[in-house]
Order: C-alpha cells, then sequence, then structure tokens
C-alpha cells in the first residue's frame, strides 16, 4: 500500500508505505556430546511457526527524466504481530536507494 499526500505529476514525490506479510519458518537443530569415546546427543528440536509481520516507511522518487527516476526508501517500523518475544529486542530498520528506468514508456505524437 503506497499514499502519496502530494502531487503525483510533481519531480520530488514522497511516499509513506506500509506492507502486511506472512513468515512461514522452519528450524531443525541437534546436538550432540563426546565423552570417553561414546557419543550422545544432546538436544533434538524441531520447531514450525507461521508469524504475520506489519512494517511502515517512506520513500522519497525524484523524476529525473522521462524514462530515468531515483529514489531512496526507508523501512522505520517492523512489528511482529503474533510472535512479540523475540523482536521486542531488536529494533530492524533498513535503507535503500535505487534507480528505476521506464522501459515501457509511451509517448504522444
Amino acid at each position: 500500500m503506497k499514499f502519496n499526500p502530494f502531487n503525483p505529476y510533481k519531480r520530488l514525490q514522497v511516499y509513506a508505505n506500509a506492507t502486511l506479510a506472512p513468515v512461514i519458518g522452519h528450524i531443525k537443530a541437534t546436538g550432540t556430546e563426546s565423552l570417553e569415546g561414546e557419543t550422545s546427543e544432546i538436544y533434538n528440536e524441531e520447531h514450525a511457526s507461521v508469524n504475520v509481520v506489519a512494517t511502515a516507511g517512506l520513500t522519497a522518487n525524484y523524476k529525473m527524466s522521462e524514462c530515468l527516476d531515483i529514489f531512496a526508501d526507508g523501512m522505520f517500523l517492523y512489528r511482529s504481530l503474533h510472535n512479540r518475544g523475540a523482536l521486542l529486542h531488536h529494533k530492524p530498520m533498513s535503507v535503500g536507494v535505487g534507480l528505476n528506468y521506464n522501459l515501457n514508456l509511451k509517448r504522444e505524437k
């Protein structure tokens, strides 16, 4: 979902964005210990989970020409809606910069 509060036809556009995404995981871990030639299994765990994650951020897009845009993207909110315990101590943030080139530009004659 993107929300553009400013005029979309200007060169500089600022968007607020939000995502809601499912996260599916499966972990299998085993541990062994050897003592005096004998090996014993300490643990053998397997865990599967389904989670829902919500994110929110800002995007700034600058139109350099009819075909070329440059953008900067920042995600400032990352929240687990199901399993809050593991994510309470983490404050993830991501920032990205990129170029978009429009190959399918329809020109008026």
